[in-house]
């Protein structure tokens, strides 16, 4: 039914992705940043949880996102599509203005709400902030396409760490199997024990 993909092990990132200087709880984990933000597409992407975490120690607070990050799209010529997606953290740092406009509708208390869905992520930079004297600032926009389109979130951050959290796996849908999320839930609970 699905054209064979071009390989059946999940997709090695290239050399030029890896951050030696950032620790890492798995060996196979990969990390990203904003230096690697042109190469990076968040579309389609679904978002399971959001969370602040503040730090009032140090005046900062990041703002995290728990998602399926698409790795890899395989298209085939038969308009059919599978994908290579690992559960991922997306932690924005130093985090200012934080802004959500989001509406799953009004169905009268019958829908239950479902896991929103990201059109893609802009960023603009700020040349005038007090937050980070020592590295760019940035103005960040998520665009989202699901619930409903026109949803967006939007803040100030410096950048961003993005960490995988598992290989990826192949998948017919644009989501991880429920099974694989409460999987790799049960693991990424762990690790903050």
């Amino acid at each position: 039914m699905f054209p064979e993909p071009r390989s059946k092990k999940p997709p090695r990132l290239s050399a030029e992705y890896f951050r030696d200087d950032i620790p890492v709880p798995d060996s196979s984990a990969r990390v990203f940043t904003e230096a690697d933000f042109d190469q990076l597409s968040w579309h389609d992407n679904s978002i399971y949880g959001l969370s602040i975490d503040n730090d009032i120690t140090e005046w900062k607070s990041d703002f995290v996102l728990d998602l399926d990050y698409i790795v890899e799209w395989l298209c085939g010529v038969d308009k059919t599509a599978q994908f290579w997606i690992s559960a991922a953290t997306l932690r924005f740092h130093h985090v200012t203005d934080l802004k959500l406009s989001i509406d799953w509708g009004d169905s009268r208390m019958q829908v239950a709400v479902g896991e929103m869905s990201i059109d893609r992520i802009e960023r603009q930079r700020v040349e005038k902030q007090l937050i980070c004297l020592d590295r760019p600032y940035y103005r960040w926009t998520i665009r989202l396409n699901s619930p409903r389109p026109g949803g967006e979130i939007s803040f100030g951050a410096s950048g961003f760490t993005q960490s995988l959290r598992q290989e990826p796996i192949l998948c017919d849908e644009q989501k991880l199997p429920p099974s694989q999320r409460a999987r790799t839930d049960r693991l990424a609970a762990d690790e903050w024990r």
